[in-house]
């Protein structure tokens, strides 16, 4: 019997002349596709209870069935999952690509190899904190997480109570932190778990201000005392100039733009608003701290003192008499009070004396006094 169409069916011998040869040939129509189901796992070889990431490597597929025995979840149609296997042994992968009415199967047995945890030691956890975990406001810190212990391989998860982050890696860099903030990280390996917590503090930043003093300016002062402290001129810093004040002497160009930097104990740093000068090659005037009387004088003397309310900022403010061969020979703490007239109780010798109004090795004033 022969048909045409797959349906109707004739025997030759009835309805055909048999005296022709016939050549009769069968085909089978093959369907095409053209999608190529592929995919690899990293990693094939696990412990139990860590998990293995399925990477789909198809040709032409929008659309993924996944079949993972011993895994979960048993089933995925995501096109790369993370499954986690919780017991030994070997288990079998089966995707199926698809697009449309289209589709392949990629099936492997015993594609997952999953071993018992090897355990090991407990699994220790060190956190190094670069340069500490008290930090200056808006600085910067680096925490280092150092495992031993458990499988050896490690897996480390940062979160902190500022936000909702989360990072991966054994390095968590915290910048510009201004609030106080507790880090909370997690370490796994195998079936061990090690958690802990890094508090870290914001320290303050010291005050930074500047006072101009003197009418012309000629002494610019940092109202904020047990610091540490370095002036600058156009933004370049003034060799020497590490004191609460900066005095430049007589005859010395004042024009420019000052600032001073402070650091308090904790090395936390901070910048003073710009300060602007504008005068140029001022020479302090002649008396301006000091007018001594009689002078020169038989005896005794008096030194009389003004416009020192310039000078209130300043500790350690002192009045001394040295002779010619530079021995000092009396000395006068000034409080911030003030005496109007001070008269040294020395029995003084015929010859020449140098006074000076000083503060931690900076003379303000020096003056001259003759006893005959």
């Amino acid at each position: 019997m022969i048909s045409m169409d797959g349906n109707n069916w004739e025997q030759l011998s009835a309805d055909y002349d048999l005296d022709f040869n016939w050549n009769i040939q069968f085909y089978a129509e093959e369907t095409a596709t053209n999608v190529s189901a592929n995919f690899g796992g990293n990693p094939t070889h696990i412990e139990e209870g860590q998990s293995v990431h399925f990477l789909d490597a198809s040709i032409g597929a929008t659309a993924w069935e996944w079949e993972f025995e011993g895994g979960s979840p048993a089933t995925s149609t995501q096109q790369s999952p993370w499954v986690t296997y919780e017991t030994p042994g070997t288990y079998d992968v089966k995707l199926i690509a698809k697009n449309g009415n289209d589709s392949d199967t990629e099936f492997r047995a015993d594609y997952i190899t999953v071993n018992a945890a090897s355990g090991g030691e407990e699994i220790e956890v060190e956190v190094i904190a670069d340069p500490g975990t008290s930090i200056c406001e808006s600085g910067n810190v680096l925490l280092t997480a150092s495992a031993t212990g458990g499988t050896g391989n490690y897996n480390y998860t940062w979160t902190w109570n500022l936000d909702a982050s989360v990072v991966h890696g054994s390095q968590l860099s915290v910048s510009n932190l201004i609030q106080n903030a507790e880090v909370y990280l997690k370490v796994t390996s195998g079936t061990q778990e090690y958690n802990t917590s890094i508090s870290l503090s914001v320290i303050d930043s010291p005050p930074a201000s500047i006072v101009g003093k003197g009418s012309p300016e000629t002494l610019l002062i940092c109202p904020h005392a047990d610091l540490e402290y370095q002036w600058y001129q156009n933004n370049s810093p003034i060799s020497g100039a590490t004191e609460q004040f900066y005095y430049p002497g007589e005859n010395q160009t004042l024009s420019g733009t000052y600032y001073v930097e402070t650091k308090n104990a904790n090395a936390c740093s901070s910048y003073s608003e710009n300060h602007t000068i504008g005068t140029k090659s001022l020479s302090l005037s002649y008396e301006k701290y000091m007018r001594i009387f009689p002078n020169p004088s038989s005896g005794d003397f008096t030194i009389e003192l003004s416009s020192l309310s310039d000078l209130e900022d300043i500790e350690e403010l002192e009045l001394s008499i040295y002779n010619l061969a530079g021995q000092e020979i009396w000395k006068a703490q000034l409080e911030h009070h003030f005496l109007s007239q001070v008269n040294p109780p020395l029995k003084w010798q015929k010859g020449l004396y140098l006074i000076k109004l000083k503060a931690r090795g900076t003379i303000f004033e020096t003056q001259k006094v003759i006893i005959y």
